[in-house]
């Protein structure tokens, strides 16, 4: 290694918060490679938001299959801490986040992965305390319209419950 290169370990913020990662995508080592597993239901008082799990679209257009809806097969968590925040890591290996445009979740690599707690009943994401919400829209070449976002309406906010395995 010259002079002019640092070693780093770990995940290093970017100024957008989200993480980039050395070497590969997949994350860093786990020390607690028994963390308990757990998945998250939610739910919208009233309302019918298509399923009562925090799941993947594993079904639909390849453009969508990362995105996180209330249908399909729950995600199955565990919970990954790094410098006082807390990360969502899923079965598959890959980490809960959101996309930048219209905030809607979705599972990626640990570069995109974005700290959330839970608090009472709301999942929170960490940066700046927005909450999960449920998001009806129709989008091109998608079948599915119920989607998952963070900090959308007020009126959307779902009820988190932690449901450990």
């Amino acid at each position: 290694m010259s002079d002019m290169e640092t070693e780093t370990e770990g995940p290093t913020p970017n100024p957008e918060g989200a993480l980039l990662q050395s070497g590969t995508g997949a994350g860093p080592e786990r020390s607690d490679p028994v963390a308990p597993k757990f998945k998250l239901a939610l739910s919208l008082p009233g309302r019918d938001i298509g399923g009562e799990w925090l799941s993947r679209l594993t079904d639909e257009a390849p453009a969508y299959r990362s995105y996180c809806s209330t249908r399909n097969r729950p995600q199955e968590f565990t919970t990954y801490e790094q410098g006082g925040r807390t990360y969502l890591q899923d079965q598959d290996g890959l980490w809960l986040s959101h996309e930048g445009l219209f905030d809607l979740l979705y599972m990626s690599y640990w570069n995109n992965a974005v700290a959330w707690r839970i608090e009472g009943r709301r999942l929170l994401r960490e940066s700046d305390n927005a909450p999960l919400t449920w998001r009806y829209k129709r989008w091109p070449l998608a079948g599915e319209r119920n989607w998952l976002q963070a900090g959308g309406l007020q009126e959307n906010i779902l009820d988190v419950q932690k449901v450990e395995l």
